[in-house]
This record gives C-alpha cells, sequence and structure tokens, in this order.
C-alpha cells in the first residue's frame, strides 16, 4: 500500500505541506532510483536537489564491499550536508 505515492506512506499533498528546507541526495540503485529523487525535490517547495552520490555502476561494482561504499557514500555526502546547514544557519541569522 502507498507505492504508487512519490514517497512510498505520503502523497504529494502531505509532501507539499512540509515547509522546512530539506537536502535531497539522490540515490542510483533499485530501490532508490534517481527519478524518485527528483520527484521529490519537484514536490517540496523548498528543497535542493544533489546528484547521486555513487553511480549505478560504481554501486553494483561496490556491492560485495558494503563497508567501504558505505565509507565512500558518508565521504562524499558529508560535504553536501554541512554546506547544507551552514547555508540553512546563515538563512535563518538573517530572518
Amino acid at each position: 500500500q502507498g507505492g504508487d505515492t512519490p514517497v512510498i506512506g505520503a502523497t504529494e499533498v502531505e509532501l507539499a505541506s512540509i515547509k522546512a528546507p530539506t537536502a535531497i541526495v539522490a540515490g542510483d540503485d533499485d530501490i532508490h532510483p534517481l527519478s524518485a529523487a527528483q520527484r521529490l525535490h519537484g514536490i517540496l517547495p523548498d528543497s535542493e536537489f544533489y546528484d547521486p552520490p555513487i553511480l549505478r555502476e560504481e554501486w553494483d561494482r561496490l556491492s560485495e564491499q558494503p563497508a567501504e561504499r558505505d565509507r565512500i557514500r558518508a565521504q562524499r555526502t558529508l560535504p553536501i550536508f554541512t554546506s547544507f546547514l551552514q547555508r540553512m544557519d546563515a538563512r535563518a541569522a538573517v530572518r
């Protein structure tokens, strides 16, 4: 149930009501397709979209090394979230 919603368990109307700034870091695998992240970005009014930190080919290659895959993903996403949070702090300070 809910498999036809943009994000399982949440309708477009529910998602569009989210007012918090949101960083959407796309995935590129069977569970987290790029198109789902792009669609979510189009729905959330105050969102920023970021390309997948690990593209499908690399994800598949690292599938037998989950610890290494997770390390690489964390290493690549940390700067995205750090920068996002710094901008949100600066934005809040201006208000």
